[in-house]
């Protein structure tokens, strides 16, 4: 064997070896510089499907169940609560702690301190769950893909607010809901009872984030041929009022998949990889490019930024 192809060989397996097998969770403290693989204690080849932050804890919702590490800051120390073993969906924020949510059965919510996690409002277990919204004092909102429904009791009566389009995502600034559907964002001055139809044109409306000067909102951006797909990421500082464009700095054709906020950096997901932006989207720089087709999905806790890979379902 020649000395070069045998000299190869060999950086090669060292090369491999130095990868993490079966890295799923990065982590980085220092605004996406450095990133170390914080998947210690996940099952190889784990699928996930959405992941959460709330008071310091990192959850994974994945095909085989619920994944928690309540001290992200720490070496990484994953623990999956044993009586919620089913496929969790999805993770929505609540008053007393998250939901997951499970396709055929419902939203789920842990009895604080017990482990134990039991069935909520039954009226939509065999409903298409996009998003919960809790706000203090007031009013819960499930988002379905028929539409927006709210309780003014705790979750024992419902009624169904919005009709015209399914509501994937909704936040609150302000007083005013606003909310992305799949004719686009959608926003009310008057807990829901009327709805408006903002910053038309840009299709579909996946994802809502509330940043600390305004909302965010992802958009599958004005039609166009399909090999020219560029995602809109749009800004709101008057809570939904009107939008202006953050992705200008981004790739021209691309798919963006998450935006999120660390200290006065954005962070966002695209096919490419993840970009920040230190002056509010006018200029994006690429951080971490990705490997094949890995997706991530980000989460922030406190100045820590976490990406995800997450599995890839059809449709989404």
């Amino acid at each position: 064997m020649p000395v070069q192809i045998l000299a190869f060989l060999l950086f090669f397996q060292v090369y491999l070896t130095s990868q993490p097998a079966g890295a799923i969770v990065y982590r980085s403290v220092d605004g996406g510089q450095t990133w170390q693989d914080a998947s210690g204690g996940l099952p190889n080849g784990l699928q996930v499907r959405d992941v959460f932050s709330e008071g310091g804890a990192i959850l994974l919702a994945a095909e085989s169940g619920l994944f928690r590490n309540a001290n992200p800051f720490s070496t990484p120390n994953w623990e999956k609560p044993g009586f919620l073993n089913m496929t969790v969906n999805g993770i929505f924020p609540g008053l007393n702690g998250p939901y997951v949510y499970n396709s055929g059965k419902g939203l789920f919510q842990e009895i604080s301190g017990t482990g134990i996690w039991v069935q909520k409002y039954p009226d939509f277990k065999d409903r298409m769950v996009f998003t919960v919204l809790e706000i203090p004092g007031g009013s819960l909102f499930i988002g379905c893909d028929n539409g927006l429904f709210r309780s003014n009791d705790g979750g024992k009566n419902w009624k169904q607010i919005f009709v015209e389009d399914g509501i994937m995502s909704i936040t609150t600034a302000n007083g005013a809901l606003v909310g992305s559907g799949f004719r686009g964002l959608w926003r009310s001055t008057d807990n829901g009872n009327h709805w408006e139809r903002v910053q038309a044109g840009e299709g579909v409306a996946f994802q809502i984030a509330l940043l600390d000067e305004g909302i965010a909102a992802v958009t599958s951006g004005p039609e166009r041929a399909i090999e020219e797909i560029a995602n809109g990421l749009l800004f709101s500082s008057n809570s939904g009022k009107t939008w202006e464009h953050l992705d200008k700095g981004l790739p021209p054709v691309r798919r963006i998949y998450d935006i999120e906020q660390a200290g006065g950096n954005l962070f966002c997901s695209l096919d490419t990889g993840i970009y920040r932006s230190s002056d509010r989207g006018k200029t994006w720089e690429l951080l971490r490019p990705v490997k094949g087709e890995q997706r991530f999905e980000l989460a922030v806790s406190g100045q820590t930024l976490y990406a995800v890979v997450v599995a890839v379902v059809d449709g989404c």
